[in-house]
């Protein structure tokens, strides 16, 4: 091992390894209250749509009705929070109403009664 190479190892070995890699943060980390909506806001979507894709592309992605990034609308309120999940029951409401709907239509195509 050269000089050089003696120098670079001692250096090395002196810095801390768990840091070695470690991203340096410029936020303040979330207060305590944004943390839990952020935890509901994730479960929420979670159940709602039940796979990774969709919640990540929903979340990031703004939303028409929302007028925003509904991660963003629910961490900063309550309200905010609210408005993301009235969203998913208004979407649970249509869904609903949707299905009956075909299920009607389609028993009345053939004349049966439910």
């Amino acid at each position: 091992m050269s000089g050089a190479e003696a120098e670079v190892a001692k250096a090395n070995s002196r810095r801390p390894r768990s840091m070695q890699f470690r991203k340096r943060s410029n936020g303040a980390p979330p207060t305590p209250d944004e943390a839990r909506r952020q935890s509901d806001v994730l479960q929420s979507t979670w159940r709602h749509f039940g796979a990774t894709g969709p919640v990540i592309a929903f979340l990031n992605t703004r939303h028409a009705s929302l007028e925003a990034q509904p991660l963003h609308l629910a961490i900063e309120s309550d309200e905010g929070l609210k408005r993301v999940q009235a969203l998913f029951d208004v979407e649970r409401e249509q869904d609903l109403h949707g299905d009956l709907g075909r299920k009607h239509a389609t028993d009345r195509s053939c004349g049966a009664l439910i």
